[in-house]
């Protein structure tokens, strides 16, 4: 039985110097230990011969115990690529597989130094090569990498051939993503490597990219794109709603690489469902103002006609609508390949004829009538006012002029005309008015005069009464405004009486107009389609080029 002195007496004070003396004892043997550690680990580090060491170990320095981190004379001798101090070591038991305080072995520290030789020797030797668990059975609660990683990064890819050789996984998943989603897209020889090992190449990274996705968005990433396909990427895969749903084609259209799209679509890559009511792959190459890839997609039968988002409506819409470059020649491509002028916008909204959506988005000089989706890069080509060489452009592939209201005709837009009537020019105006098939003259009396006086071109009063207003014709309309003879800015009597509720002139159109209009719709509907063959046909007919340039409106 173990007697109890009490605090204070003369046997109490000296169990307690006894005990002090124990504890530096105890203190001063510990930092000899590890002072011994330390010496041994230095001498690794600085390559000391072998005897030296063995004297260390002889002297207590502990093969496998801890230096200082969880560092252990092994990761000192792998770090240095010492290798008769690692067979050393490891003869004295040293355990292959010990990790440091933040989970690195001898094999993590060769991969990523590069020493080839000394990596064999480890694996041949029972190192472990393998650190994550894909079933997630279990986990290893490190921030390490996985040595594949570390060989890959600094571009040893000789060890990292090793590793894979000996079983390490090309498809360690980590928080970013897949072994193969960490390498530069444009890293081939990697990409190649782990690819050769079974690396998924379908594989999405933290972002839900796949690594064919980011190398077809890169300028410089056809080689890349080249070598997942011949390993079997898929050629459609869609990312998810984080990126509006694009496909691998959505991503190569922002690489601006032609030969990388033909490549695509030379491999299958089909265009992309509409029901998830997002930009197409031809409304990106229309909005970059690249025509060379709107051509290429034509080529691959992208669908001209097809409304693929409720903001910016089809194809065509999309090329008046937007500031774009290069805007004339992809609205020929578009017209030349099938796009219908007198295809009323898709949209959740309202609908209206293309024509009246373009002068609209004109009126803004420069501004774009529609806000581009999210993503598309506006590259600045500057839209000032409506060009009347675009709508005859229109005209001859076969659009409709209605100047009516929409609830008078599907096609009408003269409340289009009033929203723009202050930015309306001379050779528009009147182009308009001679393409007309109908015309609501009342209302187009307040927008010829509101014009007039915009333009500071008013006219004398008397040619303003009823009866001239009804006789007017488009001759008469044009001769009116080019007329700079009389200038005032009264408001004429006689024109108040109609646009206050008088008459409502509705003028007949000539003959030569009714022709124009019945010969284009005939041959319209003998093309049976909705007009954008009209060019086309006409150039097939052997009339006179006066005849052939007046049904086109272009004289």
């Amino acid at each position: 039985m173990t007697r109890c002195w009490p605090p204070g007496s003369d046997e109490y004070d000296l169990l307690c110097q006894v005990d002090e003396r124990d504890k530096q004892e105890l203190q001063n043997q510990q930092e000899q230990y590890q002072q011994l550690q330390r010496d041994l680990a230095d001498a690794i580090s600085r390559l000391a011969s072998l005897d030296d060491i063995r004297i260390l170990l002889a002297s207590g320095a502990k093969a496998n115990n801890v230096v200082t981190q969880g560092l252990r004379p092994l990761h000192y001798a792998a770090y240095t690529n010492f290798v008769p101090a690692v067979r050393l070591l490891l003869l004295r038991g040293s355990d292959i597989n010990a990790t440091d305080d933040n989970g690195y072995t001898a094999v993590h520290l060769c991969a990523e130094r590069g020493y080839k030789e000394l990596l064999e020797f480890l694996i041949q030797n029972g190192a472990r090569v393998r650190f994550t668990d894909l079933r997630r059975q279990s986990q290893l609660h490190t921030i390490a990498d996985e040595p594949l990683s570390m060989a890959l990064k600094r571009g040893h890819l000789d060890c990292a051939e090793i590793l894979l050789k000996a079983g390490a996984d090309p498809n360690a998943e980590y928080f970013m993503g897949h072994e193969i989603n960490l390498i530069n897209i444009l890293d081939l020889r990697s990409m190649e490597l782990l690819l050769k090992y079974g690396a998924n190449p379908d594989s999405r990274d933290r972002s839900g990219l796949t690594p064919l996705m980011k190398a077809a968005r890169h300028p410089q990433g056809y080689a890349t794109v080249k070598l997942l396909l011949a390993h079997g990427a898929d050629v459609n895969d869609i990312a998810s709603e984080r990126h509006d749903y694009r496909t691998v084609l959505h991503h190569s259209i922002f690489s601006g690489n032609v030969d990388l799209i033909r490549l695509l679509l030379s491999h299958g890559a089909r265009y992309p469902d509409l029901k998830f009511d997002k930009p197409s792959p031809l409304d990106i190459a229309m909005i970059s103002g690249r025509a060379d890839i709107v051509r290429l997609l034509i080529e691959f039968d992208a669908d001209v006609n097809a409304g693929s988002h409720t903001t910016i409506g089809q194809p065509l819409h999309t090329a008046l609508t937007q500031r774009i470059e290069n805007k004339r020649e992809i609205v020929k491509l578009l017209l030349d390949s099938g796009a219908n002028p007198n295809s009323p916008r898709t949209s959740n909204r309202n609908s209206g004829p293309i024509l009246a959506d373009y002068l609209n988005a004109a009126r803004h000089c420069g501004a774009t009538a529609t806000r581009p989706p999210t993503g598309f890069g506006v590259s600045g080509g500057q839209q000032a006012g409506a060009d009347p060489e675009m709508v005859r452009m229109l005209l001859a592939y076969g659009a409709r002029v209605v100047l009516k209201t929409a609830s008078q005709h599907p096609l009408g837009i003269v409340r289009t005309l009033e929203r723009i009537q202050d930015e309306l020019s001379l050779d528009l105006l009147c182009l308009l008015i001679d393409a007309a098939e109908t015309i609501d003259w009342f209302m187009m009396s307040k927008i010829i005069y509101t014009f007039l006086r915009s333009a500071n071109r008013t006219q004398s009063s008397e040619l303003f009464d009823p009866s001239v207003l009804a006789d007017m014709t488009p001759q008469r309309l044009a001769a009116l405004l080019a007329d700079k003879s009389a200038y005032h800015n009264g408001i004429p009597d006689d024109l108040m009486k109609i646009l206050n509720g008088g008459k409502n002139p509705s003028p007949v159109l000539s003959l030569k107009q009714i022709s124009r209009i019945n010969i284009r719709h005939y041959l319209i509907e003998t093309t049976n389609s909705s007009g954008h063959k009209l060019i086309h046909r006409l150039n097939q007919l052997p009339v006179p080029d006066i005849l052939r340039n007046y049904l086109l409106y272009q004289n």
